[in-house]
């Protein structure tokens, strides 16, 4: 095969992950828009996710598990806070933390977020195989860790 084309076929996979990755997005948006969390944005899922699983995290906890600075992750739950998705307040037995909490529409999160994914899993079934899905979830997966 010659080296152009080797370099058009390495291209064409990485616009087709993109394209891939931007459909997906475009997916759970607008499922998310549909039960009334158009306001999410696709960066909120990774801090809400460790609060689903742990409520009441301290913010450097939270920034530590998310990989986000602590100036930053501040930012994120400010965000979030307007939105109603998470509320704050000092730690009873130390003032210096501040502790992050799920608010009652946060807490509705996994729920929705639950039936998008079911309905994007849905329609990848309505067009592939369980092997060619199995097969797709193993090339992200080893994409994901190339290098490490």
């Amino acid at each position: 095969m010659p080296q152009r084309a080797i370099l058009e076929a390495q291209l064409s996979l990485g616009d087709n992950l993109q394209r891939a990755s931007r459909r997906w997005k475009q997916l759970m948006i607008r499922g998310l828009k549909r039960y009334g969390y158009g306001d999410l944005r696709p960066s909120f899922a990774p801090v809400l996710l460790p609060l689903c699983q742990e409520d009441g995290l301290p913010i450097g906890e939270l920034g530590r598990r998310t990989g986000l600075s602590k100036q930053a992750m501040t930012e994120m739950v400010r965000l979030m806070e307007r939105r109603q998705l998470v509320r704050t307040c000092r730690d009873e037995c130390d003032n210096r933390v501040v502790r992050v909490h799920l608010a009652p529409r946060g807490k509705a999160f996994p729920l929705v977020a639950g039936e998008v994914l079911a309905e994007v899993d849905r329609q990848l079934r309505s067009s592939l195989e369980e092997a060619e899905l199995e097969a797709a979830r193993r090339v992200l997966q080893v994409l994901t860790s190339l290098g490490d």
